[in-house]
């Protein structure tokens, strides 16, 4: 049997119940308005009138939909506030965290820089230098010193082939250690010979292979005399192995073979007449 709808038994909702319904959509709008507060405030606009027209309509809104609940339900609109501080606080986390990862940026670019300073003064120094040489190369030979001339032009080749094989290095890590530390290796008479067959350490960070490379040549001058010292390193099946040679000094009294731990990484030092040998293997 077919009745006719009525429509007076459907339940309609009261204006607390619509404001209920409209809890995410309002609580939202506080968490943006909180959001925009903040970046207002880091931005120094405190007078902008954007900034007032943004603010005061949802702030008056809050407190008259505050004062409504509190008049209405049971809890007088704790709910509300309670969901609120939440959204605050977890925008305030929020902010924070992208401040602390925007100093980090911020370091991460002077470093940057301060390597790149670093880098341009080398080479201003190393053509100043060279500059400086040729000249005293072109006097000698306009005073028809020959011989003279001929020493410098070698050792002004000596130190480019030196350079040379400095750069040639395959592994960024460790050309960068080797350029960073040139000066200080010069002076404790350490030439370097690098064979990088494999360059990369593929479970490590840069900067980790940075600190690994320049903890091995703390160790080396610490340990070595005058002499070449030899980098070999090449991937095996399960690892990388890396081989470094070198000439101990003689007042060296160590163990003929010991385990050292260098910048937390196990190798095997050992030690042939004043021939040293430190060799890693790097999962």
């Amino acid at each position: 049997m077919i009745t006719r709808f009525d429509w007076m038994q459907i339940p309609f909702c009261d204006f607390a119940d619509i404001l209920q319904m409209c809890l995410p959509v309002f609580v939202l709008l506080l968490k943006d308005c909180f959001l925009f507060i903040v970046r207002t405030l880091k931005e120094n606009e405190f007078l902008s009138f954007r900034f007032a027209a943004y603010i005061v309509g949802p702030l008056l809104f809050a407190f008259g939909f505050i004062f409504y609940m509190s008049k209405t339900t049971s809890n007088g609109g704790l709910d509300v506030l309670l969901i609120t501080f939440l959204l605050f606080l977890s925008s305030w986390s929020f902010f924070s965290v992208a401040k602390e990862l925007n100093k980090i940026k911020e370091k991460h670019m002077e470093a940057r820089f301060a390597w790149m300073k670093h880098s341009l003064d080398v080479h201003t120094n190393f053509l100043h230098d060279e500059l400086h040489r040729y000249q005293e190369l072109r006097n000698l030979l306009d005073h028809e010193k020959i011989e003279q001339a001929k020493n410098k032009l070698d050792e002004s080749s000596d130190q480019l082939t030196k350079l040379f094989h400095d750069l040639a290095c395959n592994s960024l890590p460790l050309r960068l250690v080797l350029l960073e530390r040139k000066t200080e290796l010069e002076n404790n008479g350490l030439k370097i010979s690098t064979t990088i067959i494999d360059p990369d350490l593929p479970n490590l960070s840069l900067p980790t292979q940075f600190d690994f490379y320049s903890s091995i040549l703390d160790f080396i001058i610490e340990h070595s005399c005058q002499g070449v010292l030899s980098i070999r390193q090449e991937k095996r099946e399960t690892h990388v192995l890396l081989t470094i040679l070198f000439s101990v000094k003689e007042n060296e009294h160590t163990q003929p073979s010991q385990i050292v731990y260098i910048a937390g990484f196990p190798a095997m030092f050992s030690q042939n007449s004043h021939k040293g040998r430190l060799v890693f293997h790097i999962l």
